[in-house]
Formats: structure tokens, sequence, C-alpha cells
């Protein structure tokens, strides 16, 4: 009978630590998620601020701006101004579609997460069109 009991004390208690576990990993990439969103507004925001606001030479600034960052790992995904993503099928691409970035035109701006590629990626889509006024 006490045999049996210990048995099952330490079931009990192994289950206990595979919940508590779980749990744990769950809160901490939540965490994690939410400082990496952070970071990647902010320099969502600073790519958008650096852009000139001519659209020819946008293009060449994007360039350079995204060769910096993807030395972070972070890839530049180009959005029209109509709010049309590249016609690829790249994880970056995908992931940004996933997340609605395209809504990002017209000075909006979009944050999301999608799990493509069995990651989870976070996008941040910035519009960098000005409106203009009708006056």
């Amino acid at each position: 009978m006490r045999v049996r009991l210990m048995v099952l004390v330490v079931a009990v208690a192994g289950v206990l630590a595979v919940v508590c576990s779980i749990a744990a990993v769950l809160l901490v990439r939540g965490k994690l998620t939410d400082a990496g969103t952070v970071i990647l507004a902010d320099q969502a925001n600073l790519v958008a601020a650096q852009l000139p606001a001519d659209p020819s030479a946008r293009d060449s600034a994007l360039e350079s701006l995204s060769a910096v960052l993807d030395g972070q790992g972070i890839i530049v995904v180009p959005i029209g101004p109509d709010g049309s993503l590249p016609a690829s099928d790249r994880l970056a691409v995908r992931a940004a579609r996933d997340a609605g970035a395209g809504r990002a035109f017209g000075g909006a701006s979009v944050s999301g997460t999608s799990s493509v590629g069995d990651d989870l990626r976070l996008v941040e889509a910035r519009s960098t069109a000005t409106a203009v006024s009708p006056w």
C-alpha cells in the first residue's frame, strides 16, 4: 500500500513539474516576443523616417538600409503604394503576407506575427506615403 502511494505521489509531482515547465516556457516566449516586437517597431520607424520623400530615390536608399538590416537578421520586403507585396514565395514575403503587411499604405502601420516555416516571425510594416491635404 505504501509503495503504491509513493508511486502515485511521484507521478503527480512529475506531471506537475511538466505542466509548470510548459507554462514557464510559454511565459518566457511571450515576453521575448513582446520585447522583440518593440525593438523591431522602433527600427521600422527609423527606417521609414530615413527614406527620402522622393519615390525615385527610395529604391537606392532602401537597398542600402536593407543591406545593413540584413546583417541583423531583419529582411526588408518592399510594399507597393497600393499595399501589394512582391510575387515571391520567400519566407519573409509569406510572413509579411500572413501578418497583413499589405495593409500598410496611405500612412498606416502594421504590427503582427506569422508562423511560417515552423518559426515565429515578427512583422512590422510602415507606409512611407504622406497624406496630401485637400486644401
